[in-house]
């Protein structure tokens, strides 16, 4: 009896060990997310992102016994071609320093959807990482806005031409970007912290505090003065789906119809206010945005002509497209002068890039994952699983996951580092969340 004992704890002792080392890790590849932005235009270069995150597959890997792959979850097999095709475009050209870390986010991402294993609560630390870091970037939206003289401090420690980009933004555009450099990645940080704080408010049976709640009013503040518009809209779509696919069936008419009333009242305000809105910061581009729709002009900031030259591309070069990557050198001297850009769009890149084939292996698992996120968090429902850490990651998971498709209809999530490691996270949690589920399935028969 002694011995089976000693060897139940000790098996018991050596999950808790391994659930310790998976967190870390996975919470050192979520500040990696938020960190390359300092590492790029602070330090000057992306060797502490790439040592970060290998030094998180090592705290993932090296000390177990054994490589625990877990391939129950056969959905996560679908990556293996996606980053075998980034492989074969990005050692068929030149091999740049780039391209090495283009090679090991996607594979850092891929094993850890492998080998996070099946305890939802490895991803704790990461969320409260989210949180944390999404609240320091609101708060440095609102320092750049009201406390010059400190963000200047800031700017004295980038380098090159990011602080004066940093001040075009503001006065040409009227977004601010706070400790970053990119409107864009601030908001991205920040959409993370919000549906972070969406997982915690509908998963978790104890109610969010007053510091919760005045950090997600900074959080939304600071979002409208990014003046990103896909980032709000996408977090608004997504933290709706999940409130949906939460509640019961009376609360879901409840939201619908809180819903339409909104837009009865703001439609017709937009009509009437909505070219003097237009003068106010970070209000102004929604306004824009709203006119723009109305007047039938082009809102897509300029980029339809980005995405007429990718259709052109991928006429031209349907199977295999023109090469990961390529297309931001070949505008130049064609759609702009002398700026390299990315299509602004990852589904019409993909097909431009890496052609049909290269867009069946990136979107099918992407499909694939979402609709077991989706099947995840409607499983858990049909359990009667009100709250807890399980319900939490599946809530973050499926959030995630669809504000990342949606933005990628206007933005580069899918070639930016930030946005990348957080959607395989989340892809981690789904594979998670669905394994634990298994598991209980099984000890319950």
């Amino acid at each position: 009896m002694d011995i089976t004992m000693s060897g139940t704890e000790h098996a018991e002792n050596s999950e808790a060990r391994r659930v310790k080392r998976v967190g870390l890790a996975v919470a050192m590849l979520t500040c990696a997310a938020f960190l390359i932005q300092f590492f790029n235009k602070v330090v000057g270069t992306y060797l502490p992102y790439g040592a970060l995150v290998f030094a998180a597959i090592l705290v993932l890997l090296l000390p177990a016994r054994k490589l625990c792959i877990s391939t129950s979850f056969y959905v996560s097999i679908l990556w293996i071609p996606f980053l075998c095709l980034v492989f074969l475009h990005l050692t068929s050209g030149d091999f740049s320093m780039n391209s090495a870390l283009d090679l090991l986010t996607y594979f850092t991402g891929t094993v850890f959807v492998f080998t996070v294993g099946n305890d939802s609560s490895v991803f704790e630390k990461a969320i409260r990482v989210i949180i944390i870091a999404a609240s320091i970037y609101a708060i440095s939206v609102f320092i750049q806005l009201l406390l010059p003289p400190l963000f200047r401090l800031y700017l004295s420690l980038l380098r090159g031409n990011a602080g004066s980009k940093v001040l075009t933004y503001r006065s040409k555009y009227g977004k601010l970007t706070g400790f970053s450099t990119n409107p864009g990645f601030t908001a991205g940080h920040i959409v993370s912290g919000l549906l972070a704080y969406i997982a915690l408010f509908l998963g978790r049976e104890k109610r969010l505090s007053r510091t919760d709640w005045g950090l997600i009013i900074v959080m939304f503040g600071a979002l409208i003065l990014t003046g990103k518009r896909g980032h709000l809209l996408g977090v608004v779509f997504a933290g709706l789906v999940c409130y949906l696919i939460n509640s019961a069936d009376n609360k879901r008419m409840r939201v619908v119809s809180i819903c339409l009333i909104a837009a009865a009242v703001i439609i017709p305000f937009m009509l009437v206010f909505g070219e003097t809105l237009m003068a106010i910061p970070g209000v102004g581009r929604f306004a824009e945005l709203f006119v723009g729709l109305i007047n039938g002009e082009d809102v897509t900031s300029g980029r339809s002509r980005l995405y007429v030259y990718a259709v052109k591309q991928f006429l031209a070069h349907p199977l295999f497209g023109i090469g990961w990557g390529e297309f931001r050198s070949s505008i130049v001297g064609v759609v702009t002068v002398q700026t390299e850009l990315e299509v602004h769009n990852i589904y019409l890149q993909l097909l431009c890039e890496t052609g049909l084939i290269g867009f069946a292996c990136a979107v099918l698992p992407m499909a694939a994952f979402l609709k077991k996120a989706l099947s995840n968090l409607i499983s858990l429902n049909r359990r009667g699983v009100r709250n807890g850490t399980i319900k939490i990651v599946a809530l973050f998971s499926l959030g995630y996951q669809l504000f990342f498709l949606l933005y990628g209809v206007s933005g580069n999530p899918l070639y930016d580092y930030n946005y990348v490691i957080l959607y395989f996270i989340s892809c981690a949690m789904t594979a998670t969340v669905y394994r634990e589920m298994r598991i209980e399935n099984r000890e319950s028969i």
